[in-house]
């Protein structure tokens, strides 16, 4: 980052891919989920006429910076990301797709049982940079996040609403 002033502004993304088990008991939730991380780094630019029209080249993400995001609502403390590469364009724009199998709380409310519905948040944040050093906003992948949803046998998922928590 040229401008330490500034922050950097980190997209992030979110599918669900799979609600593993929801544990009614421990109001624990696990779920698969496929999250896409995409930020700019202005040092990690270069001419594509320098480099015969080379647009995009995928690196093995242990060799760059990667934004520290955790989903805080954990219930199993922070593991590491999975490894995997990250797209890094001509322009400095970098996409870094992963999947993640998270454990998270789930408040339920059962009153209404069978006929409830449940809400459970999953909350994500940068662990060591405040919004002085990293701006972080969500989105759905396209299709809302939902379209590879496995669907889990006693439940229906009905929806995905992500929030960057700038607007009500």
């Amino acid at each position: 980052v040229r401008d330490t002033e500034q922050p950097v502004t980190v997209s992030l993304r979110l599918g669900v891919r799979q609600l593993i088990r929801l544990d009614e008991r421990e109001q624990v939730l696990t779920s698969y989920l496929w999250t896409r991380q995409e930020w700019t780094d202005e040092l990690h630019r270069w001419n594509k006429s320098d480099y015969d029209g080379l647009e995009t080249i995928h690196i093995p993400g242990r060799y760059l910076w990667r934004p520290d995001i955790v989903l805080y609502n954990s219930v199993d403390g922070f593991a590491p990301p999975a490894d995997t590469n990250v797209r890094l364009r001509h322009d400095g724009h970098l996409t870094w797709d992963s999947p993640a199998i998270v454990r998270s709380a789930c408040p339920l409310d059962i009153r209404l049982f069978p006929f409830d519905s449940q809400r459970c948040p999953l909350t994500f944040g940068s662990w060591s940079h405040g919004a002085g050093g990293l701006r972080l906003r969500a989105g759905g992948l396209p299709g809302g996040g939902l379209e590879d949803l496995v669907q889990p046998s006693g439940w229906q998922v009905t929806g995905l609403t992500v929030s960057d928590g700038t607007s009500p």
